[in-house]
């Protein structure tokens, strides 16, 4: 059984400023989110909720110094007994010295103290000679193992401790060891900015799914799965490639290109989206990883869908299972399909696989010619099978049924129109027969709602899955 809980305003008396790509942690008795806030050129925004109920207390990330602009948030639970949480954003991240600062949250103390885990050294491998970091992940593979991906010089680095509330500090010389993910081959470089996105196999393996180049020019998504050769929980993983049963490599080859406008048509021009890919590991059975994107149908090219692909292990190779839809597809005017995007899933103990995603298919009047393809709602999809089907719910009209979110806003600041950009998230609890889900969305305030000028906010909202008996 599947319950939807109202969907509220996570972020609480901030409608004027655009929020976007949110990040959350969740442990038994605690949620914490923070997002950017790019427009207002300030610090992100941080939600916290003490309880396992739809109620938000919200913040600015105050770190110290001057002019601090953070983005790119990215949380992990570092001790659920005790309650800590680790926080990561960039600040500076496009211009010359950006740097990865990271601050921790307990009980008494909230974001008090902020150091720098990395600072840019090495220039852009495109044209320009600026110095570039983008989009760290946080992961904590076991309760004294984290690690904190990110993309820097072309390639992608990481992180390690056994102490997620200490990742060492650049600015008082005292940095962490640095180690590099090797990729393909040096004459295929990478060249998407955004990073490889992590999960924790149940072996203690860790996977990373990233881009290759861009989309629909040759490029691919592609898993590499890192392993421990010494098994000490130290040093640097050695990673390789998933290889399907017959040696070629598991992998995907999108049709859109990576970072382009899709083809959604709205007032304000069209949706901005990377087709960013996350994996989620069965965290339960180390033979099942998923993963999820948004790509242009096969047969129209105007038609966005959001499509899972499956990694399963058959002796010492991947059975890769091809990319389908995760929704169905429906014509919602007679004509026009309707489009889904911007995925995010995780995997529950019980290997249960949950999907966060866009969906405008409820966003148009009966009438003839009356199709509102930039009104969008939040849908979640669950799968008790590997991802073969799934049961699908839209959280706006199965919770209160708040208006649906506009994609096509105009956005001051980042490109011309409004978008969630890359991502939204999603945390699970899992306690004997209910797992608790947990989405974090960027959408538009209800408040103004005829007010083209209006900023964004982001929605919080609870899924409770409960086992069925059989």
């Amino acid at each position: 059984m599947v319950t939807i809980h109202d969907r509220v305003i996570a972020d609480l008396g901030l409608p004027g400023f655009d929020i976007q790509e949110p990040a959350l942690g969740v442990s038994r008795s605690r949620r914490l989110g923070a997002a950017q806030k790019p427009s207002a050129g300030g610090p992100m925004r941080a939600v916290l909720a003490t309880s396992q109920s739809s109620s938000w207390t919200a913040q600015e990330v105050l770190p110290p110094g001057p002019a601090f602009h953070a983005v790119d948030a990215s949380i992990a639970l570092v001790d659920g007994p005790e309650q800590k949480f680790v926080l990561f954003g960039l600040n500076g991240a496009f211009s010359s010295g950006g740097k990865i600062r990271y601050s921790t949250w307990t009980p008494a103390s909230s974001f008090t103290h902020w150091r720098t885990a990395y600072a840019g050294t090495q220039n852009n491998c495109g044209p320009s000679a600026v110095v570039i970091q983008d989009k760290p992940w946080v992961l904590r593979r076991a309760q004294d193992d984290f690690f904190m991906f990110f993309w820097a010089g072309c390639r992608f680095r990481y992180l390690r401790t056994s102490d997620g509330m200490n990742w060492g500090d650049v600015d008082t010389g005292n940095p962490d060891p640095i180690y590099d993910v090797p990729t393909a081959a040096p004459e295929e470089p990478v060249l998407a900015s955004f990073c490889c996105h992590p999960s924790a196999a149940a072996d203690g393996s860790v996977f990373l799914a990233h881009a290759t180049g861009t989309y629909g020019m040759g490029g691919k998504i592609r898993v590499l799965i890192g392993v421990d050769p010494e098994g000490d929980g130290a040093g640097a993983l050695t990673f390789t490639y998933a290889k399907q049963i017959g040696g070629e490599p598991a992998e995907i080859s999108p049709r859109f290109s990576q970072g382009s406008l899709l083809p959604v048509p709205n007032p304000a021009g069209q949706y901005k989206s990377a087709t960013v890919p996350t994996i989620a590991c069965d965290p339960s059975d180390p033979d099942w990883a998923h993963i999820v994107y948004h790509d242009v149908a096969e047969d129209d090219p105007m038609d966005v869908n959001v499509y899972i692909a499956s990694l399963h292990r058959i002796g010492g190779h991947w059975d890769f299972v091809p990319p389908h839809p995760v929704h169905d597809e429906v014509l919602v005017d007679g004509v026009n399909r309707a489009s889904q995007c911007t995925p995010v899933l995780a995997v529950d103990p019980r290997g249960w696989i949950h999907i966060l995603y866009y969906d405008n298919r409820s966003s148009y009047e009966p009438e003839p010619g009356a199709y509102e393809t930039d009104q969008y709602d939040a849908w979640y999809a669950l799968s008790t099978d590997h991802g073969a089907t799934f049961r699908r719910s839209n959280l706006r009209t199965s919770g209160d049924a708040l208006p649906a979110m506009d994609l096509g806003l105009q956005l001051g600041g980042i490109g011309s129109n409004w978008s969630p950009r890359e991502y939204n998230c999603i945390g699970i609890y899992e306690s004997g027969t209910e797992t608790r889900v947990w989405v974090l969305y960027s959408g538009t305030s209800d408040e103004a709602a005829d007010d083209p000028a209006r900023r964004t906010v982001f929605f919080g909202q609870q899924i409770v899955v409960t086992l069925e008996e059989e």
